[in-house]
């Protein structure tokens, strides 16, 4: 029998902001709101939902080996639970199919490279992994991925310490190899893939080790054998032997993100195999168990599959890149390095002195903070301070303690290697990192009063940009990091200013904070708004709360004021500006010194959602009409007059998508291509709104309809869940015209 592997390491690096727990809108992912979005719908649902057989939908997942960043399977149990339980379950199924082995394996919980982390985190980001992977899976990891397959007997020493019994790694990370019955040699780079390893610690204990074929397993994620399910099938076939086995290790977005239709090809290759009586497909797990190792190995340290100089890739300049821009340089990354590192070493000496005051075993108490991370009910964290608190604690002492925790997970993420892994340190997995780190500056200085940023930033001036815009790390740090610097009253003023647009409940979630709107009065004046009232403001993830007094105007611009409860007279500032108006109402403000919180300190997301407003202004139905005669008015001339325009026609988009009128839609559409404009990400996110509303109604008339007006902006939007529902829907009962459109949706996709 010839035994098959094929492992997908499906990985994201972290893109939330870490002041709000959430992604914001990542304009480089359109048409889709940011990439991990893009590539779920490219690949991780595609794979999720790849054959039906007997009346329901069959995963890659439960014929693979696999491992997901825990981060990523946050994001996916959040936004895309469908897909997430789906590969769940796979794990699950696949144990039926492997000898009671699930086709799942663990991953640390940050992407970092383990060899260069200090031993504590080291251990601690294991933990959360094996934590995490137990929480989800229900059982525990006998396998796990290292990131970038980075490896040190240390990491594999911590791995054994938490039951982990094997790991994959590349030919070229073995050192010294002794076959059965034979002495040591040196492999030269070069050991057979084959058969199983056994790895012995320095500790007496063993790691099982497999190895990749690095030459298949590049022609798959980098030469184009993805894009041939049946020629893929043919060549694992026929480079085994029997009894041996053949495992390609790949990134998982191969199969549908990098290789599109990926999916469907990976799908063919495992029905061609799982035909095959000579081939046997296997996950590691049930391999070793029927097949333990009879060869000895010893590893290479400090090596990794994506670097060629071991792990300096996340260090310094060795020369490693993507290969996009050669002329760059990466000195950037040993300051980088240097920096993180600095700032590293006095955070853990900040969370030792200020949390043993409250905690028995500080280091106990941060491997045990995963399991708030997973749940972070009232009940959930008073159990965790029953158990690691030295004594009771009061409600200001437990915030404290949350605090210290919090800027230990920020320190530990901030070591993310796709911050060091591309070819400048403006890439947004630098800038990502950055956010990180000053989000744990902020929270020490919180709770210390010790400001770090001054000698964090005089490191980064020497992370030179390759962009003469940027400068450096630390103007980088200081332009593009400091506006995303968050605390309770930017979150007060973000719902103040929002609160002159929309409606909100009494009390609800935003982001990561929960409001509580307690009063507020809404008068209005010669055409101006003004809102004055009092919130409850509470941070779920720092236990954090407080009740401010807000003030907004909307006049011709919007402000907001925000002050500790009680400071003002509200009613006096409401009499103030039915008296006198919105002029006098600023004056009052600005003479007294508070500060003035404008639209450009809103997030991301509520700018977007402002701007949304502004489209569906009735003022802007009326200049579309006033502008017909200008439609034609050449590129470049009177701006003004074609930012209208263009205002204009996406207002116009927005209500014929809401309204579903398809052929004003259309035309719409074609008269933005023909200005040189795209609908915005916001027009995109409502036609895919309208995509799972007319899914779910059933609707296959106007669901073609709405798939047409998609494939206008990008073809293949949302396909995998397109497909799922027409082949769903053609398996469980249509007939006639009905059929006819079904079978049209199918055969005009991409895959």
């Amino acid at each position: 029998m010839k035994y098959i592997c094929i492992h997908g390491h499906f990985y994201q690096p972290p893109r939330e902001n870490p002041w709000l727990e959430e992604v914001e809108t990542q304009t480089s992912a359109y048409p889709y709101h940011d990439w991990n979005d893009k590539i779920n719908s490219e690949c991780y649902a595609p794979n999720a939902f790849a054959r039906f057989i007997d009346g329901d939908f069959v995963s890659n997942y439960e014929f693979m080996s696999f491992d997901f960043g825990p981060t990523l399977l946050n994001w996916l149990e959040r936004h895309s639970p469908e897909v997430y339980e789906k590969i769940l379950s796979a794990d699950g199924k696949s144990q039926k199919r492997f000898s009671g082995h699930g086709s799942a394996i663990a991953h640390p919980y940050f992407h970092v490279i383990l060899p260069l982390a200090n031993d504590l985190d080291k251990r601690t980001i294991v933990a959360w992994g094996v934590r995490d992977f137990e929480r989800r899976f229900g059982r525990k990891p006998e396998g796990m991925w290292l990131p970038e397959m980075a490896v040190d007997l240390k990491t594999l020493e911590i791995l054994a310490d938490f039951g982990i019994n094997f790991t994959i790694l590349s030919p070229h990370q073995a050192k010294r190899v002794k076959y059965a019955g034979k002495g040591w040699q040196e492999t030269g780079g070069r050991i057979n893939p084959r058969i199983p390893y056994v790895c012995r610690l320095p500790s007496g204990r063993e790691m099982f080790i497999l190895f990749r074929d690095d030459v298949i397993s590049n022609d798959v994620a980098f030469g184009g054998l993805a894009k041939n399910g049946q020629e893929l099938a043919k060549r694992l076939e026929n480079s085994v032997s029997d009894s041996e086995i053949v495992l390609v290790a790949v990134d998982g977005e191969t199969f549908g993100h990098h290789t599109p239709c990926g999916s469907r090809e990976l799908s063919k290759c495992i029905e061609v195999l799982s035909g095959k009586d000579n081939v046997q497909l296997t996950i590691p797990a049930e391999y070793l168990e029927h097949n333990p190792p009879r060869a000895e190995v010893e590893i290479r340290e400090n090596t990794s599959w994506s670097c060629f100089h071991g792990v300096e890739r996340w260090r310094r300049n060795c020369g490693c890149n993507t290969g996009m821009h050669p002329n760059w340089s990466q000195e950037w990354r040993e300051p980088l390095r240097k920096a993180m590192e600095w700032l590293n070493r006095h955070l853990i000496e900040i969370y030792e002195c200020f949390s043993s005051e409250y905690l028995k075993d500080s280091w106990a108490a941060r491997d045990d903070y995963i399991e708030i991370l997973a749940d972070r009910s009232p009940e959930n964290i008073e159990k965790f301070f029953s158990k690691h608190a030295r004594r009771r604690l009061t409600q200001e002492e437990k915030i404290k303690v949350t605090l210290l925790l919090e800027m230990e997970r920020q320190a530990m993420q901030m070591f993310t290697s796709c911050g060091w892994f591309f070819d400048d340190i403006s890439d947004i997995s630098s800038i990502q990192i950055l956010s990180q780190a000053s989000r744990a500056m902020q929270l020490a200085r919180q709770v210390t009063g010790i400001y770090l940023e001054g000698s964090f930033l005089e490191i980064l001036k020497e992370a030179r940009s390759n962009i003469s815009q940027f400068g450096n790390g630390s103007m980088i740090y200081r332009n593009v990091v400091l506006p995303l610097k968050t605390d309770l009253k930017r979150v007060a003023a973000n719902f103040a200013l929002s609160f002159l647009q929309s409606e909100y409940p009494n009390s609800f979630k935003f982001y990561v904070y929960r409001i509580e709107n307690k009063l507020h009065n809404d008068v209005q004046k010669d055409g101006h708004r003004l809102v004055a009232g009092r919130m409850k403001i509470s941070s779920e993830a720092t236990l954090e709360q407080e009740e401010l007094d807000f003030v907004a105007l909307r006049s011709n611009t919007m402000l907001a004021w925000i002050s500790k409860a009680g400071s003002w007279n509200l009613d006096g500032i409401l009499e103030l500006f039915l008296e006198n108006g919105a002029g006098a109402v600023i004056s009052y403000f600005r003479r007294s010194g508070e500060r003035e919180h404008t639209i450009s300190e809103l997030f991301d997301e509520e700018r977007r959602e402002m701007f949304t407003r502004l489209l569906d202004s009735e003022l802007l139905m009326e200049l579309r009409k006033s502008l017909m005669r200008l439609k034609f008015v050449e590129q470049g001339f009177l701006s003004g007059v074609r930012l209208l325009w263009l205002l204009a026609l996406l207002s116009e988009l927005r209500g014929a998508v809401e309204k579903l009128d398809f052929e004003k839609a259309r035309s719409t559409l074609l008269e933005l291509r023909q200005a040189g404009f795209e609908p915005c990400i916001e027009q995109v996110s409502l036609m895919r709104q309208k995509l799972r509303e007319l899914i779910a109604s059933s609707d296959v008339e106007k669901l073609e309809k709405m798939i047409d007006l998609l494939d206008m902006v990008r073809p293949g939007v949302d396909e995998w869940l397109v497909r799922t529902f027409a082949i769903r829907k053609l398996h469980t009962g249509s007939s006639g015209k009905e059929t006819e459109i079904l079978r049209r949706i199918l055969g005009g996709g991409i895959c």
